[in-house]
């Protein structure tokens, strides 16, 4: 399948565009360096904490997510992101959740400044292996236009 561009975004079209395993040691090493609350990090302290055992960073899933767009980016063109709203988190994710995400494209325009590239909006929605969701975001970013023939 080739790339996909503006043109070709479906709009209110859901898909999953990815699924992962939140592998323990790489989460607690990530959390260790960027995030080190006992929850994250400690399986006793996390025990007694209100999760009741490890639950993961955001900041580690939000990265694991990026980097599964970035993927998708580059098979819809797109050419980088302008902004995360609206982000509220779900069910604590642990060690060993499977994890789907789903995006939906909810509007799209041309950009007024530069006619080459257009405007992407899309609501993200990430669930468990249980169906329970554990992030839900809106992410605006920048998609090519097809090249127009000379």
């Amino acid at each position: 399948m080739g790339i996909s561009y503006f043109e070709d975004i479906e709009l209110h079209k859901k898909e999953i565009i990815a699924e992962f395993v939140v592998d323990r040691e790489e989460m607690v090493e990530f959390s260790r360096k960027w995030d080190p609350q006992p929850f994250h990090i400690d399986e006793e302290a996390a025990q007694k904490s209100p999760y009741g055992g490890l639950i993961a960073p955001i900041g580690y899933v939000m990265g694991m997510i990026n980097r599964i767009l970035t993927e998708k980016d580059q098979k819809v063109a797109g050419l980088g992101g302008l902004g995360k709203d609206n982000m509220r988190y779900g069910k604590a994710i642990r060690p060993g959740d499977n994890i789907s995400v789903t995006i939906e494209y909810l509007h799209k325009r041309e950009s007024q400044s530069m006619p080459e590239i257009g405007i992407v909006q899309c609501a993200a929605e990430a669930k468990n292996q249980n169906d329970e969701t554990v992030l839900t975001f809106e992410a605006t970013f920048m998609a090519a236009m097809r090249p127009r023939q000379k």
